[in-house]
């Protein structure tokens, strides 16, 4: 069933969408995704940046497309700093 919708927004969904699901919401889904893309896709993004040594991360909003977080990406990015030594996965930054 498809329902008639203006938007749908995902925030730690943290599910890849399937095409029967992306299809009909062609251009209404959009997903914040913990990393500043292209950097960092998929899963666990934070532990990524934390293991590549980042200093700055952030998070990304975009279209959902059939490929996981390639969509069309909107300028809105928040941007965070990381303390190497003192941020970890369960404290965060």
């Amino acid at each position: 069933m498809i329902i008639k919708t203006d938007l749908i927004v995902l925030a730690r969904y943290m599910q890849i969408l399937t095409a029967k699901i992306c299809r009909p919401y062609h251009g209404k889904i959009l997903n914040i995704h913990p990393s500043l893309l292209p950097y960092f896709p998929g899963a666990n993004a934070y532990k990524q940046a934390l293991d590549a040594g980042l200093r700055v991360c952030g998070c990304t909003a975009h279209f959902v497309t059939e490929k996981l977080d390639e969509g069309p990406r909107l300028f809105i990015r928040m941007f965070f700093h990381i303390n190497i030594g003192e941020d970890t996965i369960e404290n965060g930054p």
